[in-house]
């Protein structure tokens, strides 16, 4: 599990159409965004530009996410 700012290419998009599970395996548990968490996020939220993801996967799919959206 890991916590990180919202990726540039994420911001304004949805989970849904982001591709971050079918592409790299990992999955968001949490969009945290002014100290709130909102765990579960829905998937046709936009994401907002100050927010932070949390998300969980094994160290492969870490990898492929970092690679994908590198911060």
């Amino acid at each position: 599990m890991f916590r990180i700012p919202l990726p540039a290419a994420l911001v304004g998009r949805t989970l849904a159409d982001s591709g971050v599970r079918e592409e790299t395996g990992c999955n968001v548990v949490a969009v945290v965004q002014g100290g709130q968490f909102n765990v579960n996020p829905e998937a046709l939220q936009p994401l907002p530009a100050e927010a932070e993801l949390v998300v969980i996967g094994d160290l492969e799919s870490e990898t492929r996410f970092f690679g994908k959206f590198a911060l």
